[in-house]
């Protein structure tokens, strides 16, 4: 994962891992999507659980008024999902933005990249945020 975000900075920046005080957040994400979680019985399931949690809790971070139009922004860049379906994930982005603010309302770190490792009984995720 390390590479992938010097990649994506065209080597114009280090990447430093170092923790924060405060919960890991990868765990605080698998928090945030726990109630999700059990459900989703392979890994492409679990995955477009986490990228929704980090979609929720990326906007969580904005001002309510800015939410919506970003939400619907977002949605128009994932033309695989079926019509049917928006109204599902809008209503589940909305509760992992309520379960950030409720679970974690002073944590304003932005989730810029995860990383998802099958460990045999279940999934491991790893975050890279702001600081």
């Amino acid at each position: 994962m390390r590479n992938r975000i010097q990649d994506s900075f065209q080597g114009s920046a280090d990447v430093v891992v170092r923790k924060q005080p405060g919960p890991k957040m990868s765990d605080a994400l698998v928090k945030i999507i726990g109630p999700y979680s059990p459900e989703t019985s392979n890994r492409q399931a679990f995955e477009s659980i986490v990228c929704l949690g980090i979609v929720g809790w990326n906007l969580g971070l904005k001002p309510p008024a800015e939410r919506r139009p970003e939400r619907e922004r977002l949605m128009e860049t994932l033309p695989r999902v079926l019509t049917q379906d928006r109204p599902f994930i809008r209503r589940l982005v909305e509760e992992f933005i309520q379960r950030k603010e409720e679970l974690f309302p002073d944590n304003v770190r932005l989730i810029l990249d995860y990383q998802v490792t099958d460990v045999g009984d279940g999934y491991h995720v790893d975050v890279v945020s702001t600081a």
